[in-house]
């Protein structure tokens, strides 16, 4: 599946939110268990983007080697090389790592773009026994109904509905999620540069995008009547989906 993100221009990473600290603070709990006082934080993440997670493991303290394919993305992670983080050019496919040499795979936002059967052989392979991989996905809250038609003018494609389980195959448990609910504080414009962040509009030619911007601009301040000024408060949930590896 191609990658829209090859044509990241850089609001992603201003505007696209964070992820709950408690999904990080779980992330170091299971990886220190695995570690158990050897390496103690060595982590992969795969899809790194511009390090939206990544700069959240390295804030608590955990080492990351960040994977990421597309160069535009890449330019903005390499910003935070050095130290307790190693970015690579790679893929969930063929990271490049060494065998059993990784306490924990991330995939924040990113698993949809791989190959589920050739990513679970890479992370077997790279993977300490009993190590868990995490998948986690922020998403916009669409049970509440003016942010469903939000998403509908936005053509936000990526809602992941809860039943939809992971696939990870040979040797992996099914994976159990846990669920955070929590708002973003954002106004007229930031929603607007939010809208330019999504695949729908990064792949649409010129004049769909302005369409897109204008009826987004029109449901926000003609129909909810929002100003320019107020502080929008976006109802978000954060899917946090953790396999384990067998302990071999």
């Amino acid at each position: 599946m191609a990658n829209p993100y090859i044509f990241e221009t850089g609001l992603y990473d201003q505007v696209r939110p964070e992820y709950p600290v408690a999904v990080v603070e779980q992330i170091k709990s299971v990886a220190l268990r695995v570690a158990d006082g050897e390496d103690t934080s060595r982590l992969v993440e795969l899809g790194a983007g511009t390090g939206k997670m990544t700069r959240m493991l390295l804030r608590a303290g955990l080492s990351v080697d960040a994977v990421e394919p597309a160069d535009s993305m890449l330019e903005k992670l390499r910003t935070l090389e050095g130290g307790l983080v190693t970015v690579r050019k790679g893929t969930a496919e063929e990271t490049g790592l060494p065998q059993a040499s990784r306490v924990g795979a991330v995939f924040a936002q990113s698993w949809h773009w791989c190959d589920p059967e050739a990513t679970s052989l890479e992370l077997k392979r790279i993977l300490v026994p009993g190590s868990s991989v995490h998948i986690i996905y922020n998403q916009l809250d669409v049970r509440v109904p003016w942010v469903k038609r939000l998403t509908r003018i936005m053509r936000s494609g990526d809602v992941h509905r809860p039943d939809q389980i992971p696939t990870l195959t040979g040797g992996f448990a099914t994976p159990v999620r846990t669920d955070h609910y929590w708002c973003a504080k954002l106004r007229i414009e930031d929603i607007l540069r939010l809208g330019r962040t999504r695949s729908s509009y990064l792949t649409s030619p010129r004049a769909q995008q302005e369409r897109m911007q204008a009826n987004l601009s029109w449901y926000l301040r003609e129909h909810l009547q929002i100003s320019e000024t107020s502080l929008v408060s976006l109802p978000y949930f954060t899917y946090h989906w953790q396999a384990q590896l067998d302990s071999e």
